[in-house]
């Protein structure tokens, strides 16, 4: 069994999820980049360094969380931070999205964070208490949602969650809060339109005029699941430059 800290951080293979790895993995921790794909899970562990360690999984699936959870423990022999990062997006207006698109997005959202959670709870109760982090979204505080509600709805589920979890865990010593960004510059906008004109849109709604870089979420990850954070919990720290639109 390892002394160090072992951190499980859920899509991690790119994006923020491996902002939040690079963060935690430099805090010292030992990082367990999760990912559906091997390619991406080993590719993401040799970027972050650190002895971090990519591991294939479908947290989506009981099974699946049932095997992340024997590699981690069997590996590493222990597990302290969770940050549940994995998430399913698909847009759509209320009056035209199909079930099972609205479905999907809950599930890959919600239920893979509840999953995980559970799978975490004994873990860190046996090493004294843990660090749950949820990463959530500004649509859940109100910011524009056009085509988003599946996605509002989930992220908003996640707070409530949180909330639940929190009081569950806490006798444990475990502690459960959410990371709400807002606008983040990731690979994925290339698949959802034009990269350069999403982040003027988007920076423009800052009262920092720019968007976040994946590593600025890692850093409020890596706050809230150190050894400082001990006394937060059941809260939602917004990442969003000040977005205008709520002000």
């Amino acid at each position: 069994m390892t002394d160090r800290r072992v951190a499980v951080v859920t899509g991690a293979g790119q994006g923020i999820g491996l902002g939040i790895a690079a963060a935690l993995a430099e805090d010292g921790a030992t990082v367990v980049i999760v990912d559906r794909h091997e390619e991406r899970a080993r590719a993401a562990a040799a970027t972050v360094g650190h002895d971090a360690d990519g591991v294939v999984a479908d947290v989506g699936h009981e099974a699946g969380v049932a095997r992340l959870t024997a590699e981690v423990l069997d590996r590493h022999g222990r597990w302290d931070v969770l940050v549940n990062n994995a998430a399913t997006l698909r847009t759509g207006a209320l009056r035209d999205m199909a079930p099972a698109d609205w479905d999907a997005v809950l599930h890959g959202c919600v239920t893979t964070a509840w999953l995980c959670t559970r799978a975490a709870a004994d873990p860190m109760r046996l090493v004294g208490g843990g660090r749950i982090v949820n990463i959530t979204s500004i649509v859940a505080q109100g910011a524009p949602s056009a085509g988003l509600a599946a996605y509002a709805a989930a992220k908003s589920a996640i707070q409530g969650l949180t909330l639940a979890a929190a009081r569950e865990l806490g006798p444990d010593g475990t502690t459960v809060n959410c990371v709400s960004p807002g606008a983040v510059v990731t690979d994925a906008w290339a698949r959802i339109g034009d990269p350069e004109a999403m982040r003027a849109e988007r920076a423009a709604a800052s009262v920092l005029g720019r968007v976040a870089e994946p590593r600025e979420i890692g850093e409020a990850v890596r706050y809230l699941a150190s050894p400082a954070a001990g006394f937060v919990t059941g809260q939602t720290l917004v990442v969003d430059g000040g977005r205008t639109d709520k002000l």
